[in-house]
This record gives C-alpha cells, structure tokens and sequence, in this order.
C-alpha cells in the first residue's frame, strides 16, 4: 500500500548516491593512480598533478627536478606520488596557500621530494597529537609507509610562516625480488 512508497523513495536516492560514488571513484581511481605515472613516470605524473591543483584550486605551482630520476619500482613511485598528492589537498583544504613548490631530487640513495607552500602553517608538534588532526591524519598514515620502506617524512611549519614537508624514500635494493 501507501507505506512503499517512502521506501521507493529513499532506494531510488540510494541509487543515485551509488551512481555518483561509481564517477566519483573513477575519477578518484584515475587521479590516485593516473596511467600517465606508469607510462611517463613520476616526474611527468608529479608535473600533470600540480597543473590539475593549479587549474582547478588556483594555487599557483612549481616543480623543480634535480639529478638523473632512477626507476622507483612501482610500489615506490605510487607512494611518493600518492604522498605528494596528498600533501597537495591539504595545502588546498587547509593552508589558504597562493603558492606551492615541490623540488624532486635524485640523490645516491634515495629520492627526496620536498613540498614548501606559503600558506598559513601550524604549530607542528600541536598538529601531531590534535585528536581530529585531519592535516596530519593523511600524513600519519603515509609516514607509516614510508618508515616501513626505510624512508622518512619531516614537517618544518610556524603559524604564519608556510609549512614545509620533506619526503625521503630510498630506493629499492636489488635484492628485494620483483614479486612485492
């Protein structure tokens, strides 16, 4: 009787919600992970996600590479991508930031991506233990990885002196195999 019909209702709204969760996961799946960082690499991939930042945030930004880019492995390189695009929302989200520079550089051992914007900044050892500390939740989880891959992530930032990130990840030993 009349009582179904609610229920359609909120089913046919259930779907609609799915079906927008399907595109917005396509289009999230894509920029998580774009094919560009397997078929040009993670310079080209870094390059492609702060143009995407500066077209549709404004935040104006600069890549600068030094030394010759040695072949991550694929788990690697999606970190150090994944990492950087997250350091990138939060600037979006929560440094009122103009600019942002990474520097991406290819040292003996590992590589060193470090992001520097202009933004607000925070008050780094407060931000660590905020109990909804969402600038740090995304970072916390990526330090974990990074630390796991004997790689680091260090914060420098004053409240209204911008906030600097460092990124550090060695790159994989040989002996490693390639099935990880």
């Amino acid at each position: 009787g009349a009582e179904g019909t609610p229920l359609a209702t909120a089913l046919e709204e259930v779907h609609a919600l799915v079906g927008d969760a399907v595109q917005e996961t396509r289009s999230l799946t894509w920029e998580l992970s774009p094919p560009i960082l397997y078929q040009l690499g993670l310079e080209s991939a870094l390059e492609w996600l702060g143009e995407s930042v500066e077209q549709r945030h404004g935040v104006a930004f600069r890549l600068t590479k030094e030394g010759t880019p040695r072949d991550l492995g694929e788990e690697r390189r999606f970190l150090v991508f994944s990492a950087v695009r997250e350091l990138l929302l939060d600037v979006v989200k929560h440094a009122e930031a103009g600019g942002v520079a990474l520097r991406l550089r290819w040292l003996e051992q590992s590589v060193e991506a470090t992001l520097d914007d202009d933004g607000r900044g925070f008050d780094v050892p407060g931000a660590a233990v905020l109990p909804d500390a969402r600038r740090s939740f995304g970072l916390f989880s990526i330090q974990e990885r990074f630390e796991d891959l004997g790689g680091s992530v260090s914060i420098l930032s004053e409240p209204g002196q911008g906030t600097s990130v460092t990124l550090v990840l060695p790159y994989a030993a040989e002996a490693e195999g390639q099935g990880e």
